[in-house]
């Protein structure tokens, strides 16, 4: 089970462009073993070279250690459920973003893969803070019935920044706050913002079965 696992992984880390099967070796676990001689900048060639070299390696943000995503996975008791390439940040630059399952938790969260010259960086997000991505990069989250809207995301550094485009709030006087491109709305206004948002085409989100190799 843990080797095929491994396999599916692997052919998402690629893109979608190769499917290859390569086996695990020891990964490295530390920030300064990661290779830092890629000179290529673009998320398909990085990944695709890894996984030729049997060193597909993301550098996890939560531990800050480097591991291949099938110890990822396993380590973090998660599943794929499926998954899409898609640009977050407008850069011309594809992420990988995989969605999640955890036991009988079919939506649990996302993995975000994005790549500089230098690693692939995973930022894993819970179900609430990024879900319903949309074909242009946007995506709604929620801190609650009150607290919720459609943001962007842009990465730094190894990091990421959301940034709220539309948006509602809870006040201290426990009254609600709407906001749109940074300008203060009518609850009207938010609504018809939002239902604009959920009408847009949905990602390409591709069903991870698909990819999985036939077994006897």
């Amino acid at each position: 089970m843990v080797n095929m696992r491994y396999h599916y992984i692997c052919m998402i880390a690629a893109l979608c462009t190769a499917v290859v099967a390569v086996s695990c070796a020891e990964p490295h676990n530390t920030e300064t073993d990661v290779d830092k001689s890629n000179d290529n900048n673009s998320f398909e060639d990085i990944s695709n070279k890894e996984i030729l070299d049997s060193t597909a390696i993301i550098f996890d943000t939560n531990t800050n250690e480097s591991v291949y995503l099938c110890d990822y996975l396993v380590d973090s008791s998660l599943s794929v459920y499926n998954y899409t390439a898609i640009d977050l940040n407008s850069d011309g630059t594809c992420e990988m973003v995989i969605q999640l399952s955890k036991g009988t938790t079919e939506y649990w969260g996302s993995l975000i893969l994005h790549s500089d010259q230098e690693r692939i960086y995973a930022h894993e997000f819970t179900y609430r803070s990024f879900y319903d991505l949309k074909a242009d990069g946007t995506f709604m989250y929620s801190a609650g019935a009150s607290d919720y809207g459609i943001a962007k995301m842009d990465f730094i550094s190894g990091s990421y920044t959301i940034i709220p485009i539309a948006y509602c709030e809870s006040t201290e006087d426990q009254d609600i706050a709407y906001i749109i491109n940074g300008n203060i709305a009518s609850k009207d206004q938010f609504d018809i913002y939002i239902s604009e948002q959920i009408d847009k085409a949905v990602a390409d989100w591709q069903e991870f079965t698909s990819l999985m190799p036939t077994t006897e």
